[in-house]
């Protein structure tokens, strides 16, 4: 299992970034939260096995089809924090 926060820049707000990450976990079977920064960026915590996480890393990277994803910045965080399902957190 890996667990991973990623911080993604570029046109990811008020683009249905947030949604595509959520149908993505989703789909992979990852936990964890996806949110809006302040900054315009996203942020995103992701725990899951590591083919699934690798999977949805390089979605996540390409982003969906309005959004564009322009810098790219992840950290592996220690795999002891929980999360319950995928949730889109304000």
């Amino acid at each position: 299992m890996l667990t991973r926060k990623y911080i993604v820049f570029g046109t990811v707000q008020g683009v249905g970034y947030r949604n595509f990450v959520l149908k993505v976990a989703n789909k992979l079977g990852i936990s964890g939260t996806v949110k809006n920064l302040f900054d315009g960026s996203v942020e995103i915590f992701a725990k899951g096995r590591s083919e699934d996480i690798f999977n949805f890393e390089e979605r996540i990277e390409r982003g969906s089809f309005f959004s564009e994803v322009t810098n790219f910045e992840k950290e592996d965080l220690p795999p002891d924090i929980q999360f319950s399902g995928f949730k889109i957190v304000f």
